[in-house]
């Protein structure tokens, strides 16, 4: 697997938070026409570097987002989401792979929401981005959505 710096949303992006809505670090500017189905699929992977934990019962939720400005605030539309992932599976390797739609996007950026509920996680960090090839986690757990 090959992660470009350039292509990073979140880059051990902290997720030990209060139950909220949160944002990648960063977007990604598509461009003026964000077409995608030619050639290769276009994946987002986000794989946890640091095992969430949690004094309660915290779950994780992470949505795949296009929006009409870099902030993600604007015309936000949810491209493909998880479920509520319980905290005894979010540990060090956990991957999660969005692959884009294929056609035309509605909006320039794309980015990330993490989605924390039920309880306040105290540990827990994040890498996500472009990537082009896969690998095996050494979790063993990849969804693929």
């Amino acid at each position: 697997m090959m992660l470009d710096k350039n292509l990073l949303v979140s880059d051990d992006q902290d997720l030990s938070q209060v139950a909220a809505t949160y944002l990648s670090d960063k977007s990604i500017d598509l461009g003026s026409v964000a077409n995608f189905g030619k050639g290769e699929p276009v994946r987002i992977m986000v794989r946890l570097t640091e095992t969430v934990t949690s004094a309660g019962a915290a779950t994780l939720q992470i949505k795949l987002i296009e929006a009409s400005d870099e902030a993600l605030s604007a015309d936000v539309v949810v491209l493909k989401e998880t479920i509520a992932l319980a905290k005894a599976i979010l540990v060090a390797g956990y991957e999660v792979v969005f692959e884009l739609p294929v056609g035309v996007l509605g909006n320039k950026f794309i980015g990330l929401q993490y989605i924390i509920a039920t309880a306040t996680t105290t540990a827990g960090t994040a890498t996500a981005g472009v990537v082009l090839d896969m690998q095996q986690a050494d979790s063993g757990f990849t969804a693929v959505l």
